[in-house]
């Protein structure tokens, strides 16, 4: 199950992010899910072409979904952001996170 950061326009998302929010920090690509802060998520921009996805990667599964396989090429940008920030801008991952 997915979970987006919703931007104002298509493109430029992790630039959006990093400017309004300033807890975000732009990074290299993280080899592991166990490289990520605790107290961050690690948020995956994805070039889809005409938009740009800014998925949380929220557990190791979705940490991989988007860095581990091989057959996806999209180019993508990683920021770390507190995970305060990161539910204030997407409480469904908090309501999502407190039930499991």
């Amino acid at each position: 199950m997915g979970f987006y950061i919703q931007a104002p326009m298509n493109t430029m998302k992790a630039e959006w992010i990093a400017g309004v929010h300033g807890d975000a920090q732009l990074i290299p690509q993280p080899e592991n899910f166990s490289d990520i802060p605790e107290g961050k998520f690690l948020i995956i921009v994805v070039n889809n072409g005409p938009f740009e996805a800014a998925a949380v990667a929220y557990s190791e599964l979705e940490f991989n979904e988007f860095t581990n396989n091989p057959t996806d090429d999209r180019p993508k940008k990683f920021l770390l952001l507190s995970k305060k920030t990161t539910f204030e801008l997407v409480p469904e991952l908090k309501e999502y996170l407190e039930k499991m």
